[in-house]
């Protein structure tokens, strides 16, 4: 048997505009120009935002990081 992967993966990396600071609407409005949906529980905790989203018709768990807009997707 193969086990699922515990391990975070990256996806894609938000734009992170210069001078400006990031805000929720923003983070959310760039997970769905990236194709997310159902975007739910943006939330800033320290240098990354929470967020949960489909992917592809899966829940996925994301974090991005608010200084160079990397995106991980966590294990659910």
């Amino acid at each position: 048997l193969k086990r699922a992967s515990s391990s975070p993966c990256f996806g894609p990396t938000l734009a992170v505009p210069t001078g400006v600071r990031m805000t929720v609407a923003y983070v959310k409005s760039q997970l769905l120009a990236l194709g997310y949906q159902d975007i739910a529980h943006v939330d800033q905790v320290g240098g990354l935002f929470r967020a949960k989203a489909m992917q592809q018709g899966k829940p996925v768990d994301l974090r991005v990081d608010v200084n160079t807009g990397r995106i991980t997707h966590l294990p659910s």
